[in-house]
């Protein structure tokens, strides 16, 4: 989530944040954007994909209109948890920054990648001053070696770059077509099945959506998702997020203010891992009931 470093670099330079509102069915309100970009707006910041409700968000049709109305404003895209899913053409989207971590595409953790675009990069000037940064040095000044170089100053994460070049090569080998229907089906899957338990509250639109899911017990007897989260890990091996998601102020937005448990499907789970969730929540409503 980019909120707490916008906020940071509004308090500093003394800007406005605004938020684009999130409709009843969990997707972003994109008639609103009409009213809250103008001539001022500086950059706006979005996710490609919801960590927390899994929409899919029309990157493409968003920033046209962001563009229409403003060409300076800049578009910041958080592609976390679309990379590994979703095809990701970052000239067609038409974004100016588009960002992701490594983990998210069953690479290694402790790297990622940042997309600038190119006449942008030629504008920015380093923070981070170290080798591979410099050109020369002399008394009174020092000069930098041309982007990307001056903004990579240290030693690189190497052998992190070079898992990561192999989970992409991975990836690109299964075919985006395979991996889109092999998630497609099992997200439908999960969904018929978590919505076959009453005692269960999804949060996420129907339709242009991922396999991301979260969700709560609707009776307050019921597991807390920490408790849940627990029962799954110990008694069933299952795997799952609880708590915000790094997204405190969206659950707040829709009263969860215990957070919520986040099952988030990729290209090795199965019906089977489904269905031993599914016993282990039932299990969990037998223990707390």
């Amino acid at each position: 989530m980019t909120l707490i470093p916008w906020q940071q670099l509004a308090l500093k330079k003394k800007a406005t944040l605004k938020y684009i509102p999130v409709t009843s069915d969990f997707k972003l309100d994109v008639s609103q954007i009409t009213t809250l970009v103008t001539q001022k707006t500086k950059i706006v910041s979005l996710t490609h994909i919801s960590n927390v409700l899994g929409t899919i968000n029309p990157v493409k049709e968003i920033v046209q209109l962001i563009k229409k109305i403003n060409p300076n404003t800049l578009v910041f895209v958080d592609g976390a948890q679309s990379v590994a899913h979703l095809p990701v053409d970052v000239k067609s989207l038409g974004v100016d920054f588009f960002a992701f971590s490594g983990h998210k595409l069953y690479g290694p953790t402790g790297v990622g990648i940042l997309y600038i675009k190119k006449n942008i990069l030629s504008t920015l000037t380093p923070t981070i001053f170290g080798g591979g940064t410099i050109k020369e040095v002399f008394w009174d000044k020092t000069t930098f070696v041309d982007p990307p170089q001056n903004l990579e100053p240290g030693t690189p994460p190497i052998a992190q770059v070079i898992g990561l070049g192999q989970a992409i090569k991975f990836l690109k080998s299964l075919g985006w077509q395979k991996i889109i229907d092999h998630e497609t089906n099992l997200t439908n899957y999960a969904l018929e099945q978590l919505n076959s338990l009453p005692q269960i509250k999804i949060f996420g639109p129907i339709d242009f959506r991922s396999g991301v899911i979260s969700f709560v017990f609707n009776q307050p007897k019921l597991a807390q998702p920490h408790d849940l989260g627990d029962i799954l890990s110990r008694q069933f091996n299952v795997a799952v997020r609880t708590g915000f998601h790094c997204a405190m102020p969206l659950h707040h937005l829709f009263g969860l203010d215990s957070g919520s448990t986040r099952i988030s499907l990729g290209i090795y789970n199965t019906k089977k891992d489904i269905d031993i969730l599914i016993k282990g929540i039932l299990e969990s409503i037998k223990i707390f009931t």
